[in-house]
């Protein structure tokens, strides 16, 4: 995971196994502006996530969508060229800094963790079979991020 090295991937400072307890501690820059979903809600990354997470946030305006969604999409690109699985696309797994968006928590794919939504996109597969076959889950993910930035919503997949 040290050689996938793009501009917009957050990297990873350190990892640890913390053999005593069976958890894994990972260490990365502190981002001050926060994640996508903070810019949306207009909150703070310190805040209690509760509390900044209750109302539905604010659309972004339609030149940082297209910003964003770029960005986005290059690193996807990237990281699909290296044949490596990021199965956690969601807003809150993308921090912004000056206007530059960077996908982050690239670990949890490795470490078998079931990525956010996974039972609702499975149960979208089943009901839309037809449509399923041509989107796999990070197509739907995607979707949803951009729902996000457009309504200040987050997207429920019906």
């Amino acid at each position: 995971m040290r050689s996938l090295k793009h501009p917009l991937l957050d990297p990873i400072l350190d990892i640890d196994y913390l053999t005593d307890s069976g958890l894994v501690v990972v260490i990365r820059d502190f981002n001050s502006k926060g994640t996508l979903k903070d810019l949306i809600h207009e909150s703070r990354p310190k805040d209690n996530y509760d509390y900044k997470y209750r109302t539905p946030g604010r659309a972004l305006p339609e030149p940082t969508i297209a910003m964003f969604g770029r960005q986005i999409l290059e690193a996807l690109l990237y990281l699909d060229r290296c044949k490596y699985p990021y199965t956690h696309l969601h807003s809150g797994n993308i921090v912004v800094d000056k206007d530059i968006c960077k996908l982050t928590d690239l670990e949890l794919p490795l470490l078998k963790v079931n990525r956010r939504y996974e039972d609702l996109f499975r149960e979208y597969a089943v009901r839309n079979r037809e449509a399923f076959l041509v989107a796999d889950l990070n197509v739907l993910a995607f979707g949803c991020v951009l729902h996000e930035m457009a309504t200040g919503a987050c997207a429920d997949v019906e």
